[in-house]
């Protein structure tokens, strides 16, 4: 799972053009076998363009949270901090 109740989160990839909006995630449908994208999907904040019609839900592979870091982005956590590397004040 990418997402958990309540984080806000980018959509990634999208059928329908819905790429970079924001959404937060409000409810957990983990089975969706009646989907264009079968897996669980998130019930989110916000209505969105389909490719069929306008759905309120996201599949959760679709979606990266927007989380606070503690001060570390992705690729520091992923690679460490660069030896010799000064510490921002």
């Amino acid at each position: 799972m990418n997402c958990k109740q309540g984080d806000l989160a980018v959509i990634v990839r999208s059928l329908a053009g819905n790429e970079g909006k924001i959404v937060r995630c409000l409810r957990l449908i983990p089975q969706t076998p009646w989907a264009i994208q079968p897996g669980p999907r998130w019930i989110v904040d916000r209505t969105l363009p389909g490719v069929t019609f306008d759905c309120d839900s996201v599949p959760d592979a679709f979606l990266r949270p927007l989380r606070d870091s503690d001060g570390e982005d992705e690729m520091l956590r992923m690679l460490g901090r660069p030896v010799g590397a000064r510490q921002a004040a």
